[in-house]
């Protein structure tokens, strides 16, 4: 048996930000991603990590869409502004949206809204 394929339409899903975060440089996003996940680790390894977190920056376009990840707008609402917002900059729109947004959404960074 293959993995089911999810039914769903990405543009008119919400996404929600599932993922600490931090202002970084010229207001973009650094995102706090955990080292460890599992229930042991985080409670035995991670208090003794002097760093219990990686520091994952973004560039403009990751920060603009990471900032509307707040359950409330959809995919293709996202998109549509980030073609109001960049232009010429963020060509083909809705393909690099749904790669960054399915990115996010296999590392749990977020997860959807329904």
């Amino acid at each position: 048996m293959g993995k089911r394929r999810d039914a769903r339409n990405l543009l008119e899903l919400k996404p929600l930000r599932n993922l600490e975060w931090d202002k970084g440089e010229n207001g973009t996003v650094v995102l706090l991603v955990p080292k460890f996940r599992n229930r042991w680790m985080r409670k035995w390894v991670v208090p003794r990590l002097s760093k219990p977190v990686f520091r994952v920056k973004t560039d403009a376009l990751g920060t603009f869409v990471w900032k509307r990840c707040d359950g409330k707008e959809s995919v293709l609402a996202i998109a549509e502004a980030m073609n109001r917002e960049f232009g010429a900059d963020f060509d083909p729109s809705f393909d690099r949206i749904s790669h960054y947004i399915r990115k996010l959404a296999k590392n749990d960074f977020i997860i959807f809204n329904e």
